[in-house]
């Protein structure tokens, strides 16, 4: 919104001394891909999705035995049940099948589960407590938002609001991805009706993603370059008291790749929860309350764990490699696991702001000028729907808000 006030993430190359020492250049793990750097000054150090990936307000929910579907499979084992099968009428109309399973998944073992196309993979130490998993599919409602870039069935995850310790791996089919478009899994703001992108990778017919919580998911078809899903700007009426629930930064998450040399890979993601209040007042004056949190997944498969002590180094447990991850990360981590089994990081830095200013809105732009900031501040676009609010900066970076 503001050049001091904008929220990219800064995401940091995971080059690990635990691999990059080893003495020969046959074993020492590389990178494949390089850090990409979408941020400004207010998030420096901050380390997608991601993402998120993920929503600022949601509590972790526990499921209810007297809830829970008739069918499970043993934790840790793969479940593609689809026997719960529902047929309902959607706002269009017409008929639209939603499928379903379910699997009671243990905090100590994890597990997996399969359904019309889409696999959900949580490892072991990622839930909380043993709780009931439910994936659903569907076509999407006729009054689902931004309806015509969903790509495929709508994936309702549950229970709703669960938080993960660690992140778990989403993937969803897609079929042709046209040569102007990118295919991202998002997750639904169902405060402001925003889609967030998750930090995706696309192989062949599926799309890949890390997130920390259960919500509504999707396939989206945007922009080339990751452009975030926005309204189109409208202006309207800006006074009042908004809660902004979700930020989307284009390219915002970024996953860095160390070879383990037996086909799997050391990788690292992001997610941010963000929450803020801006009031604007009649007055053309605003100020503007947030807070974020950044958290920095990184998952170290056995066989990296095996290359770098054949390179010389001693990693007995997995709490061996907070140090070098924390470098990494610029941020305090923290590993577990086994060293058979592999291990898994995670790092987090809160940050935030209070700020206030001068609001000047003309038709479809806004500005938003902070008290004692010389810079020029941005021209945004935004607009105003009933009691939702977005506001696009010219780097493309979308926030989401809902009138209190």
């Amino acid at each position: 919104m503001t050049k001091s006030g904008r929220m990219g993430l800064l995401l940091m190359a995971m080059l690990f001394a635990a691999c990059s020492s080893s003495s020969s250049s046959n074993d020492a793990a590389a990178p494949k891909d390089s850090a990409t750097d979408k941020a400004d000054a207010a998030a420096n150090d901050a380390g997608a999705d991601t993402a998120s990936d993920d929503t600022s307000s949601d509590d972790t929910a526990t499921a209810d035995a007297d809830d829970a579907p008739a069918t499970e499979t043993t934790a840790g084992d793969t479940a593609t049940d689809t026997s719960a099968t529902d047929t309902t009428t959607d706002g269009a109309g017409t008929d639209a099948t939603t499928t379903q399973t379910s699997m009671s998944v243990t905090a100590a073992a994890g597990g997996s589960l399969q359904l019309q196309g889409a696999s959900l993979t949580i490892p072991a130490g990622a839930l909380a407590a043993d709780t009931m998993i439910t994936v659903s599919a569907g076509p999407p409602a006729a009054d689902l938002p931004m309806k015509d870039l969903i790509s495929g069935m709508v994936y309702d995850l549950g229970p709703n609001g669960t938080q993960f310790q660690t992140p778990i791996t989403l993937s969803l089919p897609v079929g042709a991805i046209p040569v102007d478009k990118d295919a991202v899994i998002a997750w639904l703001d169902a405060k402001t009706g925003a889609w967030v992108p998750l930090t995706s990778g696309v192989s062949g017919a599926t799309v890949l993603a890390q997130t920390s919580h259960f919500t509504t998911f999707a396939v989206l078809l945007v922009g080339k370059g990751g452009v975030c899903p926005a309204v189109a700007a409208c202006g309207g009426a800006l006074p009042g008291v908004w809660d902004v629930t979700s930020l989307c930064t284009p390219q915002m998450g970024v996953k860095t790749l160390i070879d383990c040399k037996d086909g799997t890979s050391a990788t690292s993601a992001a997610s941010a929860q963000f929450s803020g209040t801006m009031t604007i007042n009649n007055d053309n004056t605003y100020h503007y309350v947030y807070g974020y949190t950044i958290k920095t997944f990184v998952t170290y498969p056995a066989a990296c764990v095996t290359l770098a002590n054949n390179g010389g180094n001693t990693i007995a447990a997995c709490a061996d490699l907070n140090p070098s991850v924390s470098t990494a990360i610029k941020t305090a981590a923290t590993c577990s696991g086994t060293l058979a089994g592999g291990c898994s990081c995670v790092g987090s830095q809160n940050t935030g702001k209070d700020q206030m200013g001068a609001v000047t809105a003309t038709g479809n732009n806004v500005v938003f000028a902070p008290t004692g900031d010389q810079s020029a501040p941005d021209n945004n676009t935004y607009c105003v729907q009933g009691n939702k609010l977005t506001v696009i900066t010219p780097d493309g970076d979308v926030y989401n808000g809902v009138k209190e």
